[in-house]
């Protein structure tokens, strides 16, 4: 008999579109926006749309307060239909993928794992299962549990999939790395006895040193980073946290990364606002993060300062000269014109005189 967890797998996703995967979590009948993934590489989004159109729908999805997004709602519908079929005990092994990416959109991390834990055994060849189960474990606070399965998503990994390029297969398992070593620092960061503030992961490490967000004085700055820390970072740094984030939209500690990679890029606009909403909207309470917020903050003052400055002498520099200034100026004019109008006035009179002798008769 075949693997029904393979079997299962391999026929739902023939038809899928490829848009609609994204690393982590698995919701094949919930297109989403991420980053550009080509065989020329991945490109990550522009920073205003990917907070506005992709970041903050991942969060609505969640949110119950009135009035409901549409996203919410229509994710809201498509669980509940899935609900209804498990409760009937039709529910193929790809429903059970999707139902579980909708059940960790609405924060039901408990429900998600009930829901996979009994296919994700041994026989299973379905790195999608494993990858889901191990999502609703972190989010959970399950965190060996989810490194565990994160582990056995990509042991299963397939070279090949239905749906999918040989490049999204790479870039998927790569982000999935990256998440691996998150996990399993902050699963060691959690058995200390004493807890340690809120603090930056080691996400992008080179030989066992960590990339430091500074500059070559050793100290935080805007827009910078010293050369030696910005070999650290992979040229795709930016997309693989965006990736992250779409995985792990309400990871305050990825979104804080997500600032850091801006300000290293020279960004410190889109850095200031990831770093304010960090402070005053997610609540992070990090005296580093605070320190970065201020400096980011007052660099991108002074930017905004000399933008509308240089905007404002625009408006107000004369406009160019359409031609050469020809013409002579006023007074001439006035001159000119005085000395043409007398000269006419006394062709005008002498024409009249003229006129008057000859009808008189007399000679001129």
């Amino acid at each position: 008999m075949r693997n029904p967890c393979l079997a299962t797998g391999i026929t739902a996703f023939l038809f899928l579109p490829i848009s609609s995967l994204q690393a982590g979590l698995y919701i094949p009948a919930l297109p989403t926006q991420g980053p550009e993934i080509s065989p020329q590489g991945v490109k990550s989004l522009p920073f205003s749309i990917f907070r506005r159109d992709v970041l903050e729908d991942m969060l609505r999805i969640a949110n119950p307060q009135p009035p409901e997004s549409k996203i919410r709602q229509q994710v809201l519908k498509a669980k509940d239909m899935l609900s209804a079929k498990f409760r009937t005990g039709s529910l193929t092994l790809p429903d059970r993928v999707n139902l579980s990416g909708y059940q960790i959109r609405l924060r039901q991390y408990q429900e998600a794992i009930d829901l996979l834990t009994p296919v994700a055994t041994r026989e299973c060849r379905n790195f999608m299962v494993f990858a889901n189960l191990a999502t609703a474990e972190q989010l959970a606070g399950n965190l060996e549990r989810a490194i565990s399965h994160l582990e056995q998503a990509l042991d299963v990994w397939p070279s090949e999939w239905p749906g999918l390029t040989a490049d999204q297969l790479r870039w998927y398992q790569k982000v999935e790395k990256y998440q691996l070593s998150v996990l399993r620092r902050r699963w060691a960061d959690s058995r200390l006895q004493s807890k340690p503030a809120p603090a930056l992961d080691s996400l992008f490490v080179i030989d066992g040193q960590p990339v430091r967000f500074v500059g070559d004085n050793g100290k935080y700055e805007a827009r910078k980073i010293a050369a030696a820390e910005r070999d650290k970072l992979p040229p795709d740094a930016l997309a693989i946290v965006q990736q992250l984030l779409i995985w792990l939209p309400d990871d305050v500690l990825l979104y804080w990364q997500l600032g850091e990679v801006l300000n290293a890029s020279g960004d410190v606009s889109s850095a200031a606002t990831v770093f304010d909403d960090c402070v005053w909207k997610r609540r992070l309470d990090a005296p580093e993060l605070r320190q970065h917020r201020q400096i980011v903050a007052e660099a991108a003052q002074v930017k905004s300062e000399e933008s509308a400055t240089a905007l404002e002498g625009s408006d107000n520099s004369p406009a160019p000269a359409s031609g050469p200034n020809w013409l002579p100026d006023r007074n001439k004019l006035w001159t000119a014109g005085s000395i043409f109008a007398i000269i006419i006035a006394a062709l005008a009179y002498f024409q009249i005189r003229e006129f008057r002798r000859r009808r008189a008769g007399r000679p001129s």
